[in-house]
């Protein structure tokens, strides 16, 4: 049979040898001079092909790639192309990727600044505008609302955008906002306020994708911790600025003109802030790095970008039963800490009246103590990996937090009440990352599980519900009750992260993907063989 009618095994089929004509894997061999024959075969070296005649099929060992592609399709719901080529991956990290994350920080933090801003003065804005607190509240109550209701509609629109296109999306809207609320500076004037309320709400939906974008194109799998701690970082310390700028520039002094002053300076304030981190994310914000961060994004650049089904995807995620469970627990958690911030000024007012100052004061230390919170449980999960049993340790002693600083308001106490907010803060708000990376184990085999989208739908469905409620029962029966429900809502949480069975994913399939992606950077390596079978097999291909 003439070896030229048989084709080289390619990708598909290559073949190693175990023992090719007794010449050891280690000694380099001279492509011009024949190894030592015998009896039985001949073997012929050449420089693409390897020509072997009479060998038996034992003598080899099948290296097929296909298990290999099907496991990593299997762990990312990706399709790898026919003529992919792993050992030509090239993969680096780039130091300006520090630099976009800073950006992110900003613009996040200014968006989450203009949620809070108004209800931490909500007794000012209500003798200043002539409206009930419950329409103050509303200021707070927008921002929860777009995003139940408009952000799988986003999520799916965004999906073949990057992350520059997003994050110009979202910092055009928040400094249009901003500036629609600079022409709210009358008393009869509250829906102009509510108006420029609600497109910074809407544009804080295309923010709050920005950090996941961010941290798929721009950073390694390993570092998708920090990344998620650096965003939450920008929304706590958003809310930590609206809290303590707030009251600061909006003072009560015993005139109307001095409040409409007030509110006009945060209203520059932000606006001027808004269009700032604008113009520079339109200057120098960039899509995605010149080289992929992973094996995982070297494959999506391969692929041609298309939308996805967000609805058919947050269903097949919502199958899933202990995530059942985690967004229950995450979505009371975070529900109690958005409810609780929206009133915090009136509950705070109830025991310390002319309190604004304080209130203001509180807030931030509930905020930045959670900072802190993020960090220290960030650290122990990425050394521990223990995810649930972190979780309910931050659960529970959240509980023993929320009971302190009752009773701290009880006692009338205002040291009390400040060292209070700071174990409050640290471990209510500490564990919303937690609860998020939690969240992302779970469901990290799905890459097209919108979780994070549902995990905020979770929360702010409760934050609405908790603050609509909680409002009317402090009205009805007082702050004690209202307190004692926050309680009681923060147990039940508990119980559910308890009665959780969690299963961490995504670091066993980020080794997986490096190990399968090595051992085909590896096959594609071997130089291609063709056979050419002796008489006993003639007309038969030996494959291992």
């Amino acid at each position: 049979m003439d070896p030229r009618l048989i084709p080289s095994f390619r990708r598909n089929s290559t073949i190693l040898v175990n023992s090719l004509c007794n010449i050891q894997r280690n000694r380099k061999s001279d492509p011009n001079t024949l190894p030592e024959q015998n009896e039985n075969f001949l073997c012929v070296p050449h420089p693409n092909d390897i020509l072997i005649r009479g060998c038996k099929s034992q003598e080899f060992q099948s290296t097929d790639p296909q298990p290999s592609l099907k496991r990593i399709e299997s762990f990312t719901s990706l399709s790898v192309p026919e003529d992919f080529k792993f050992s030509k991956i090239e993969i680096k990290l780039l130091q300006s990727r520090w630099l976009y994350m800073i950006i992110c920080i900003i613009f996040t933090a200014i968006s989450y600044m203009q949620w809070i801003q108004f209800s931490i003065i909500a007794n000012l804005l209500v003798d200043f505008y002539k409206v009930s607190s419950n329409a103050v509240d509303w200021t707070s109550l927008v921002f929860m609302i777009c995003y139940v209701f408009l952000v799988l509609p986003v999520s799916y629109f965004l999906d073949t955008k990057n992350s520059r296109q997003t994050a110009l999306y979202g910092c055009f809207g928040t400094a249009l906002g901003s500036w629609i609320k600079m022409f709210a500076l009358n008393p009869n004037k509250f829906y102009i306020l509510m108006i420029g309320q609600t497109i910074v709400a809407i544009s804080q939906i295309f923010i709050l994708q920005v950090p996941q974008t961010l941290s798929a194109v721009w950073f390694s799998p390993n570092e998708a911790f920090t990344v998620s701690g650096l965003a939450a970082f920008g929304g706590q310390l958003g809310i930590a600025l609206g809290f303590f700028i707030t009251p600061w520039l909006v003072k009560r002094n015993g005139a109307a003109t001095d409040i409409r002053l007030g509110i006009e300076n945060i209203c520059i304030f932000t606006a001027c802030l808004s269009t700032i981190i604008l113009v520079i994310v339109f200057i120098g914000f960039k899509g995605k790095p010149k080289y992929p961060p992973s094996t995982v994004q070297a494959i999506l650049r391969t692929t041609s970008v298309q939308n996805k089904d967000s609805w058919k995807a947050s269903l097949n995620s919502l199958k899933n039963k202990t995530l059942h469970l985690l967004l229950l627990s995450y979505g009371i958690h975070t529900g109690v800490q958005n409810s609780f911030s929206t009133l915090l000024n009136q509950i705070i007012l109830n025991y310390f009246p002319n309190s604004e100052q304080d209130a203001g004061n509180i807030g931030a230390i509930l905020i930045s103590t959670g900072l802190f919170g993020s960090l220290i449980f960030g650290f122990i999960i990425d050394m521990m990996q223990q995810y649930k049993s972190t979780a309910l340790w931050v659960s529970r002693f959240s509980v023993v937090g929320m009971i302190f600083f009752y009773l701290a308001l009880e006692s009338k106490s205002k040291i009390l009440l400040y060292i209070s907010s700071m174990i409050l803060g640290f471990f209510m708000t500490g564990y919303q990352t937690v609860g998020q990376e939690l969240a992302l184990e779970i469901e990290y085999y799905n890459t097209e599980s919108p979780v994070a989208a549902l995990l905020n739908i979770s929360s702010h469905v409760f934050g609405i519900t908790f603050t609509v409620l909680l409002s009317w029962i402090e009205m009805q029966f007082g702050t004690w009750l209202e307190h004692i429900c926050f309680i009681l809502l923060l147990v039940l949480g508990t119980i559910f992260i308890g009665k959780s069975k969690f299963e961490t994913n995504r670091k066993f399939v980020h080794e997986e993907i490096a190990n399968e992606a090595e051992v085909l950077a590896q096959i594609e390596s071997v130089p291609n063989i063709v056979v050419v079978p002796d008489d006993s097999i003639e007309g038969k291909l030996v494959k291992g």
